[in-house]
């Protein structure tokens, strides 16, 4: 097997993704993703489980962090092997575009989880409440004499209505949540992008700048990034 300098490859294969800007975006997503998340739980999420939204929120930091983290850096590295070839510009819209979606999609995955479990926390809730508003047993359908049909009632009623109401309301709630979310990482992420710069990777050192850093009294120099 044969090894290539580095200075060999090509441009695309001489880039590094820069870690900075990774956790740049990753806490400034996860925070403002894990905003949304606990205001949509706390709209719509079984009562007992969002009496706390601050410690919510911060839980939500600590367990999203490092899957944004691991998100974005698969995003910038999809970017940098389907734009490989590509002008900078190009690739850095690609990029971000990939960040965009893939952290939205996984924000959404997690409301959509938590909206699961919570509505499996309410049903419960609902059927107890159901039998405290109908202590006098269904309503009985009455006929006026000569009547033999009895009228069309719908098939879903009473508990099963209510039922189907609480998932509408999550499902309408997940549908606002990954809008809002969308345009809350694309505003970001392009905020991201202009404080770094438009910089996503850092230029790996090649063999002749390796040996200038070693003849550097200090032996260190910066990276180059783009």
């Amino acid at each position: 097997m044969s090894s290539h300098p580095i200075s060999d490859l090509p441009d695309d294969r001489r880039l590094a993704v820069s870690w900075w800007t990774v956790g740049v975006f990753a806490v400034l997503l996860a925070a403002a993703d894990g905003f949304w998340a606990t205001s949509v739980r706390g709209a719509v999420g079984f009562i007992q489980n969002i009496d706390q939204p601050f410690h919510d929120w911060l839980l939500y930091m600590a367990v999203m962090l490092p899957i944004f983290a691991a998100t974005i850096y698969l995003a910038i590295r999809l970017a940098q092997r389907f734009g490989g070839g590509r002008s900078g510009v190009a690739r850095v819209t690609i990029a971000a575009a990939l960040v965009v979606v893939l952290t939205t999609v996984v924000a959404v995955a997690q409301i959509s989880l938590t909206a699961v479990y919570d509505y499996h926390s309410q049903q419960s809730q609902i059927a107890l409440m159901h039998h405290i508003h109908n202590l006098n047993g269904p309503t009985e359908i009455r006929l006026d004499p000569g009547v033999t049909v009895a009228p069309n009632q719908p098939s879903c009623i009473g508990l099963c209505a209510e039922k189907q109401q609480t998932i509408d309301v999550h499902y309408r709630a997940i549908r606002l949540a990954a809008l809002l979310l969308l345009l809350t990482n694309t505003v970001l992420v392009l905020w991201a992008l202009a404080l770094r710069g438009g910089r996503l990777w850092a230029r790996r050192r090649t063999v002749a700048e390796a040996s200038a850093v070693s003849a550097e009294p200090d032996g260190h120099a910066p990276l180059g990034a783009v």
